[in-house]
């Protein structure tokens, strides 16, 4: 029977013997300079080098590892922090987990084409390395299988990949972009994070899911498409993505992020528009804020976003967080339905000062919900609503108004005066505040380019425009000479998940013109 001889010594290679090959099992941590690994010892060749064999010599500048060579083990190359070579032989299919783990000066690595999956943590924390060849052979890349290479700028992933782990790519620092081959389905966890130099992301293939925290904090990452595959994004997903500009969730997506953490795009600074394809059966977008199919349920508030907000009238729900460190948001005005407000939904929103309700207190409302707002946040609500208490209410200055209708809650919200003169004209724009307020548009900001276009085609004529303001009455008419107008031959339709409403007429011989009337 033949045994296995261990704690044999050759140099300063320290190996076992198992009769017919040698495993390198230990060198010593003092060592410096250049190693190279004998192809024979006793006559028998090097095979192997073992779990921890060169762990945390962090003298040796370089390895030459012989071509006899099959397997490295766990952690072999471990902390060899001056390591800048260790090219890896052809005949390589065994890389263990963590091989090469916090290799700092490794600048550049070749896979053997015997490999199928890049191991758990192989190179994780090797900062220095630039350059790694992975061969068409590799399936699945591990967990955090390249955490931590800052210096690595582009990698060419096999197109027979199938799996990206968990963290795989996180804090990349370098990596400005990839192409995630078709045999891929699912971003996992952290894949990418932290990976802030990352800009260009090209899906080849049908992917389904995106991962909690896929890739949070990429913050270069400013043009994003959600391929058309996706059903799932997880918790966190483009949390911290701060150039990210606008983003649209695609027909298929049904779940979002989680319960207790619905918000993904948190601290998307740039942010500006979350759109919806009108054929997803699960969520919605009211200009460019995210909600639930049904708009009962508003989930999250584009950071980016600035100055004051008017919340829909069919939002009974204000989601965990969805106006989260919102630092641009100025005031909030709430609709009459309002039930709940979730845990931290205005949370951060250091410039908010205004939070206007229009109907009686939320039945749910939590109290950390308006937390870090500004110095001088107050919530106002109508003298006749039930559920509010003053001078506070959870510990927030709450005043008691009279008369509070939605048009007063909308001029208060843009931080106008009550009793405005909805027929005014603030800064000369051609633009009333009544035709702003009926629009949902901003009275602060010069809207002479905002107001509703007519499109002329062949056949018709049409005019899309905002009809979801309580209170007000819209007609669109028609006219051939500018002077006589009616609303024959015009059709219009109901409203849209986005309360948009387009109104149509046909084309005449003679000129045709088309105008919004709007009346309170």
């Amino acid at each position: 029977m033949t045994g296995v001889a261990s704690g044999q010594v050759f140099g300063n290679f320290t190996y076992t013997d198992d009769g017919t090959s040698i495993t390198i099992t230990d060198y010593p941590e003092t060592a410096t300079g250049v190693v190279v690994i004998p192809d024979t010892i006793a006559g028998k060749p090097v095979t192997a080098i073992g779990a921890n064999a060169f762990q945390f010599c962090v003298g040796i500048t370089s390895a030459t590892i012989p071509a006899s060579v099959t397997s490295i083990g766990v952690s072999a190359f471990d902390g060899c922090s001056a390591l800048t070579s260790a090219p890896i032989p052809s005949g390589v299919t065994t890389l263990q987990p963590y091989a090469f783990k916090d290799c700092a000066a490794l600048a550049a690595m070749e896979l053997p084409s015997g490999l199928t999956s890049v191991e758990v943590g192989l190179f994780t924390k090797c900062v220095g390395l630039a350059s790694v060849i992975i061969p068409p052979t590799v399936t699945n890349i591990k967990d955090n299988a390249f955490t931590g290479c800052k210096a690595l700028v582009a990698v060419s992933l096999p197109s027979g990949l199938t799996t990206i782990g968990f963290g795989a790519f996180s804090n990349c620092g370098g990596l400005t972009s990839l192409t995630i081959p078709a045999g891929v389905t699912a971003i996992a966890v952290g894949a990418f994070s932290s990976s802030n130099a990352l800009t260009s992301i090209v899906f080849q293939g049908p992917v389904t899911t995106i991962g909690t925290n896929a890739f949070l904090y990429c913050s270069q990452l400013s043009n994003f498409t959600i391929p058309a595959t996706v059903t799932n994004i997880g918790r966190g997903a483009f949390g911290g993505c701060s150039a990210l500009q606008s983003i649209h969730i695609p027909p298929n997506v049904n779940t979002i992020g989680t319960a207790s953490a619905p918000n993904i795009f948190i601290d998307c600074s740039a942010l500006t528009s979350i759109t919806v394809d009108p054929a997803n059966q699960n969520f919605s977008s009211v200009a460019g804020v995210l909600m639930n199919k049904s708009q009962s349920i508003l989930i999250t508030y584009p950071k980016g976003l600035s100055g004051a907000f008017l919340i829909p009238s069919s939002v009974t729900g204000i989601s965990i967080q969805a106006f989260a460190n919102c630092d641009k948001l100025t005031a909030v005005t709430m609709p009459s339905g309002l039930a709940n407000i979730a845990s931290k939904a205005f949370s951060g929103c250091s410039m908010l000062s205004v939070a206007n309700f229009t109907g009686n207190a939320p039945a749910t409302m939590s109290g950390n919900a308006f937390e870090l707002c500004a110095s001088n946040f107050a919530v106002y609500y109508p003298s006749t609503a039930t559920g509010f208490t003053s001078p506070t209410w959870f510990g927030y200055p709450a005043f008691a108004v009279t008369g509070v209708d939605p048009v007063v809650a909308w001029l208060t919200t843009h931080q106008l005066p009550a009793d405005s003169d909805l027929k005014s004209d603030l800064d000369g724009d051609g633009v009333s505040l009544l035709m702003a307020y009926a629009l949902n548009l901003n009275p602060n900001q010069n809207l002479s380019g905002a107001l509703p276009q007519p499109v002329l085609t062949t056949s018709q004529m049409s005019l899309s425009f905002y009809a979801g303001a309580a209170g007000i009455a819209y007609m669109v008419e028609s006219s051939t000479d500018l002077q006589f107008w009616s609303t024959s031959g015009v059709s219009v339709s109901a409203p849209d998940a986005n309360q948009i409403r387009t109104a149509t007429v046909g084309n005449a011989a003679t000129s045709r013109f088309m105008r919004l009337v709007v009346r309170r």
